[in-house]
């Protein structure tokens, strides 16, 4: 898979590339590879907020008479680690991935990766 491939499957053309490739470059890869110098690491930070934003956002408009509990079941229900990887896995996101050589894609990685991809068209 490329990156190319994921905006087809998608549906969604990037207008920064760079951006795209840093969501998936992990600081492991830094130390091999010395011509990239950012991490995903701050896009993790941003993606994780407007995250949270964006489904609290749809639910509060799409369910006006939950009270607020119900809404914050349901969003941790729809942003935790178990229900993303699912949706990760089948992009096969880890494919795209730069990870050191000796760095294995954990579940938990491949979700922020698969946020920072998809946040980017909002």
């Amino acid at each position: 898979m490329t990156l190319l491939d994921l905006q087809n499957t998608i549906h969604i053309s990037f207008r920064n590339p760079e951006l795209l490739q840093r969501a998936f470059t992990h600081r492991s890869y830094l130390n091999e590879e010395k011509q990239t110098h950012i991490s995903n690491e701050r896009l993790e930070f941003l993606g994780d907020s407007i995250l949270s934003f964006l489904t609290s956002q749809y639910l509060y408009e799409q369910y006006p008479d939950f009270p607020e509990g119900i809404l914050t079941n349901i969003r941790s229900t729809l942003v935790k680690t178990q229900s993303l990887a699912c949706v990760s896995c089948e992009l096969k996101l880890g494919e795209l991935l730069l990870l050191s050589r000796g760095e294995e894609a954990s579940e938990e990685e491949i979700i922020r990766h698969f946020l920072q991809t998809h946040l980017k068209r909002f």
